[in-house]
């Protein structure tokens, strides 16, 4: 995947688009891509590693966590409503990240928003990486800051 046109014609005007319920920050649109290098490298759209697992996208996000995020969701109609246009399977909400770049990026942005404390600084990818380690990947997953960095510097750090 070309990650600039991602972050051009999918990242960027997806979190502008919902900016009327989550505020656009560039610390916001680089932690989800930093996020899609660390979890896909963006190339998978199912859990592989070690097998196939329980999530899904190129956030890989899990069916519990996307299920806590569309029950907090309902409890905002309008936002919701704009959340349902980006859909385009429905029949397994959870199951549209596998191939729609828009509601898993969505998704994705929800996720952080809902964590508490500030994003880090656009610039900072260790500030980011602690970020990510903490709320998105937790001391339960696998993930390491030290690869998130390297992952972000190898996909993100050089995009326009």
């Amino acid at each position: 995947m070309n990650v600039q046109d991602l972050k051009d014609y999918v990242v960027i005007p997806t979190l502008r688009d919902i900016s009327n319920f989550i505020p656009f920050t560039q610390s916001a649109a680089n932690l989800v891509l930093g996020t899609g290098a660390q979890e896909s490298n963006f190339q998978y759209l199912d859990q592989t590693t070690p097998g196939p697992g329980p999530a899904c996208g190129i956030y890989q996000m899990e069916r519990a966590t996307h299920a806590d995020h569309t029950a907090w969701l309902k409890q905002k109609p309008d936002f919701w409503k704009l959340v349902q246009e980006y859909e385009i399977v429905h029949l397994d909400n959870w199951a549209e990240m596998h191939g729609n770049l828009y509601y898993a990026t969505i998704m994705c942005r929800i996720h952080y928003w809902r964590a508490p404390g500030n994003l880090p600084a656009a610039n900072d990818i260790e500030g980011m990486a602690k970020y990510w380690k903490q709320y998105y990947n937790t001391y339960l997953g696998a993930g390491k800051v030290e690869e998130f960095v390297a992952n972000y510097n190898r996909f993100v750090v050089n995009l326009k």
